[in-house]
């Protein structure tokens, strides 16, 4: 530590004296209730409560004195007819000598939205590296991209936690912390430090911080920040990537979020096996024919204890109650979407049954589920139609048809692992 920093951060040497400096850099969570009690826009805009706990921080009179950092700070202007005012949201990027402010993450200079030189207000708020940069999506199945290639750059650097994890400005609106829309974060948004998203950052960083919650006129930095990409055009993403054969990043992943969530991973033997069958409750791809399903009678040949949860009915599960059904799961038999992310904490070898209103490839769960050891099958609604490979993902208009699943299809697959499955359950008493 140099002798400035070091002068700096003798001001406040202690948590609670950093835990002091939020009411003053970030808006608080009474401050987001009061705000969206007063101009609520329905059932998908919410407060959030995303008041920073648990920073490492101190006063920095002179943010030149940093050699790597990301520092955030807002513009604000009148409002438009859809938003009280616009706030956007700038980003300081300091790397050496290197001085630039862009309206974005990257770390790139030279180009439309960036600006030579420090745009915001001194003296600013420096948080400790290393900084974890969140910034593509909420959207669960991109976010779990982001958070396995975190664990991945703390496993290779030996490092515990990172200290910060700062979440970019893509999960708010022009309304910023006021009343902002809710987005992707799971299971319903309200309140984003509810969700399964927050709970899988706090796995690895001690504090989370979102952009849009620093108040005007005022800029925090973090020291040391990492970003899974840092230039603009990344090319193709790929999940947990197999190397030598082996999915040892998976493994990490797995193991890290299981064990920090206080989730056992190590089943007790001899056991029946484990059944999960997911059902939408509202917006398509739901199964019509449920309770015939249910009801398979390999099931009961198998002695196969069979759960079944219906969710996205807008009530909240709590984190660790999601992730041990999933880790306890030997099957899962689910709508093609993104809940079938979770299998990434199923135990390898485990069998995922993904259904489809039709025939189609989806290489992002390939790479999940080879990358986690995972069997898979695919089944095409009965009622589905066949659009060969051209199609990918839920490019068609019928993606979110309801319709009944081909039970004599899935039952033969389920038949099919069960037997090799009690054939190992046997093989290992």
């Amino acid at each position: 530590m140099s002798e400035a920093h070091a002068g700096a951060r003798a001001r406040f040497p202690s948590s609670q004296s950093a835990q002091s400096l939020i009411p003053q850099y970030f808006v608080t969570n009474q401050e987001e209730k009061q705000e969206h009690s007063s101009w609520s826009r329905g059932n998908d805009f919410c407060p959030g409560s995303i008041e920073p706990v648990n920073i490492s921080a101190f006063i920095d009179p002179l943010v030149s004195r940093s050699n790597h950092s990301i520092c955030v700070s807002l513009k604000v202007s009148p409002g438009t007819s859809s938003c009280r005012r616009d706030q956007a949201i700038r980003y300081t990027h300091i790397l050496g000598r290197n001085v630039f402010t862009c309206d974005d993450v990257y770390p790139i200079p030279n180009r439309p939205g960036c600006v030579d030189g420090f745009e915001g207000t001194s003296p600013v708020l420096r948080l400790d590296g290393p900084s974890f940069v969140f910034s593509r999506t909420t959207h669960f199945p991109h976010f779990l991209e982001e958070v396995s290639d975190a664990i991945d750059w703390l496993h290779a650097h030996q490092v515990d936690y990172f200290s910060h994890a700062l979440v970019d400005h893509l999960g708010g609106t022009c309304e910023t912390y006021l009343s902002y829309h809710s987005g992707g974060w799971a299971p319903n948004g309200c309140p984003i430090s509810a969700s399964i998203q927050y709970a899988m950052l706090r796995t690895i960083a001690k504090a989370v911080v979102f952009s849009w919650s620093v108040r005007e006129k005022r800029t925090v930095c973090l020291d040391r920040p990492w970003r899974r990409y840092p230039d603009l055009f990344s090319g193709a993403y790929e999940f947990f990537r197999i190397k030598d054969g082996i999915p040892g990043k998976c493994i990490n992943f797995r193991r890290r979020i299981l064990q920090r969530i206080g989730i056992l991973s190590i089943l007790p033997k001899p056991r029946n096996p484990e059944i999960l069958l997911l059902q939408r409750f509202a917006g398509g791809r739901r199964i019509t024919n449920l309770h015939l399903l249910l009801k398979m009678e390999v099931f009961q040949k198998y002695n196969a204890n069979v759960k079944y949860v219906l969710f996205g009915t807008g009530d909240t599960m709590e984190t660790k109650v999601q992730l041990q059904m999933f880790a306890h799961t030997d099957v899962l038999i689910a709508h093609h979407g993104a809940a079938i992310a979770l299998a990434s904490v199923m135990p390898a070898g485990g069998l995922v049954v993904e259904i489809f209103n039709y025939f189609c490839s989806c290489a992002y769960f390939d790479s999940l589920y080879n990358g986690c050891g995972l069997k898979f099958e695919r089944v095409m609604n009965v009622r589905g139609r066949n659009y060969g490979d051209a199609c990918n993902g839920n490019n068609r208009k019928d993606s979110s048809d309801d319709g009944p699943v081909d039970l004599e299809e899935v039952s033969r697959i389920v038949q099919q692992y069960l037997l090799r499955w009690t054939l190992g359950a046997e093989k290992n008493r």
